[in-house]
């Protein structure tokens, strides 16, 4: 009888264990479907994650780096003078440099802001300044016209390459209609992608781009 009662209890006790362990597991699961519920509906759904999850996909799926938004090809003439250029019959000119160059303009993609009002379900994008991001005269396309042809020689060509390029940036800086253009097409870029992005994964959500 001893014998059999202590097997008894040992059965038991085995049982007692593994319902312990049944009680341990359905618990962990019900933790993990609770944090689970938690982040998408408390979390995910903040302002501020809605801003980093979007921040991070234009990250990934953008080379902004890359991303031009406007291009022009500038065409034109400088001078050099013996002295500074006054434009008038004092100057004395000693060659003419035709040009040609690229002047690209755009925003820093890493600096626009953004906004989101959860109660409206919309988000606004604030975009930065738009900038000339580069502008270059090709020096291989520059064609000389010397008025004195003791400058015909290559010690020049650093001199006006220098005008050249001091002449293409103040153009671009002047062309409203190249930064204009700049700014529309950084915001149709922004507009394509986060329109999509957001009918992904926050539906019913609006766009303004300012």
């Amino acid at each position: 009888m001893e014998e059999n009662e202590k097997k008894e209890i040992v059965v038991v006790e085995e049982k007692k264990g593994k319902i312990n362990i049944k009680i341990i597991l359905i618990l962990l699961v019900i933790i993990s479907v609770m944090g689970f519920v938690i982040y998408k509906f408390v979390y995910r759904g903040s302002s501020s994650d809605i801003i980093m999850r979007a921040r991070v996909a234009f990250q990934k799926s953008v080379d902004t780096e890359e991303l031009r938004t406007a291009t022009f090809t500038y065409n034109g003439v400088v001078i050099k003078c013996k002295e500074e250029c006054k434009n008038d019959d004092s100057d004395e000119r000693l060659y003419f440099v035709s040009y040609e160059g690229e002047v690209t303009a755009g925003i820093d993609f890493d600096k626009i802001d953004f906004n989101v009002d959860k109660n409206n379900k919309k988000m606004t994008i604030i975009m930065p300044e738009v900038k000339i991001t580069n502008a270059t005269a090709f020096i291989e396309k520059q064609k000389y016209i010397f008025k004195n042809s003791a400058y015909d020689n290559v010690n020049e060509i650093t001199e006006a390459n220098r005008l050249c390029n001091e002449e293409i940036n103040r153009r671009a800086k002047e062309d409203e209609q190249l930064l204009a253009t700049a700014k529309d097409n950084a915001k149709i870029v922004l507009q394509q992608f986060f329109e999509t992005w957001l009918n992904n994964y926050y539906e019913g959500y609006t766009l303004e781009i300012i």
